[in-house]
C-alpha cells in the first residue's frame, strides 16, 4: 500500500454508524470555565509544535513499517524490526494523545484519571476488558478518558474526531499502544514482569495478527486530518477569547505563546513534571 504524506490532503469525514461501544458519552457536568486567552494561546502553541514532531516521526514510522514486513531479510532481523516499530508507534500514540490534550487545553477541558462511576466508592471494579484495554484505574484510565472526552456530545471536537470513522480509528491506535508496550520482552522478561498475564496475552494476540493485516495508511490519515480541523477550531476559540479580552490583552498573549525558534519554548516535549500522563 501506499504510505500517507506527513500532512494529508483535506478530505471529507461524515459520521458512520456506530456501534453500542462507540456511542458518544453525553455528561450531565457544565460547561468549563473559558480560559485565560493567555492559557489558551499557550495551549494551541503547545499543539503545534506537538503536531511538528508527529509529522516528522511520522516519515520515520512509516519507514519502520517497510523494514518490518519485508518478509525477505533473515527472521531474526524481521523480528527485530518488528518489535522496533511496534515501540515507535507506542512512542508516536505518545505525541498524538498530548497533541489532543492541549487541544482540549485550548477550551479549559481538563482529562481526568479517574474511573467514571456513578458510586462515590473507591473500590470500583474494573472489569477484565477494561483491563486488557487499558482501562483501568490511574494512569492506564488515563488514556482512555482522552477519548471519552473527545466523544462526549459538548466535545467542541465531536463532529471532527470524537465520532464516526474517526474515532474508531484512534481507537483502535489506542489498542494498538496498549497492546505493543510490551513488544521487546522475550519470554523470560514476561516471566519476571509483574502484569505477566497481561504481557503474555498481548503477545500472543500479536501473533496471531501480522503487521500487513493494519491498514496504517487509513488510520494516519485520517487522525491526522482530524488533527487539522479540531486545530481551526481551536484557532476560532483562541480568536474569540482574544476579542473578549480586548486587542492589548490578546497582543500580550500573543507574544507569550512564544517563538518556535526558541529551544527553550519545546522544554515541555522533555519535561515528564508538564506532563499528566508519564
Amino acid at each position: 500500500p501506499t504510505h500517507p504524506e506527513p500532512t494529508p490532503e483535506p478530505s471529507s469525514c461524515a459520521p458512520s454508524q456506530r456501534s453500542e461501544s462507540q456511542s458518544p458519552t453525553k455528561t450531565q457536568k457544565k460547561r468549563p470555565i473559558p480560559p485565560s486567552i493567555a492559557d489558551a494561546v499557550e495551549a494551541i502553541s503547545r499543539y503545534r509544535k506537538i503536531r511538528r514532531r508527529l509529522e516528522w516521526k511520522l516519515r520515520h514510522l512509516v519507514d519502520g513499517f517497510k523494514q518490518a514486513t519485508n518478509r525477505e531479510q533473515p527472521a531474526p532481523e524481521q523480528l527485530y524490526a518488528e518489535q522496533m516499530f511496534k515501540l515507535d508507534f507506542h512512542e508516536y500514540y505518545g505525541l498524538l494523545e498530548r497533541a489532543l490534550v492541549y487541544l482540549m487545553l485550548v477550551w479549559n477541558i481538563h482529562v481526568s484519571r479517574a474511573h467514571p462511576s456513578t458510586s462515590t466508592s473507591t473500590s470500583t471494579k474494573i472489569s477484565w476488558a477494561d483491563e486488557m484495554n487499558g482501562g483501568g484505574s490511574g494512569t492506564h484510565r488515563y488514556h482512555a478518558n482522552v477519548l471519552e472526552a473527545l466523544r462526549d456530545l459538548d466535545s467542541p471536537y465531536f463532529e471532527v474526531l470524537g465520532s464516526g470513522d474517526r474515532f474508531a480509528h484512534l481507537q483502535k491506535a489506542k489498542e494498538l499502544r496498549n497492546r505493543w508496550k510490551y513488544a521487546d520482552l522475550d519470554p523470560e522478561e514476561r516471566e519476571r514482569d509483574p502484569q505477566t498475564w497481561r504481557a503474555g496475552y498481548k503477545a500472543w494476540k500479536d501473533a496471531l495478527t501480522p503487521l500487513e493485516s493494519y491498514d496504517f495508511d487509513t488510520i494516519f490519515v485520517q487522525i491526522l486530518q482530524g488533527l487539522v480541523e479540531a486545530a481551526d477550531i481551536a484557532q476560532l476559540r483562541v480568536d474569540e477569547l482574544g476579542r473578549e479580552a480586548g486587542q492589548d490583552d490578546a497582543a500580550a498573549a500573543a507574544a507569550a505563546g512564544g517563538s518556535e525558534s526558541d529551544p527553550d519554548e519545546w522544554d515541555f516535549l522533555v519535561d515528564a513534571m508538564d506532563w499528566e500522563a508519564v
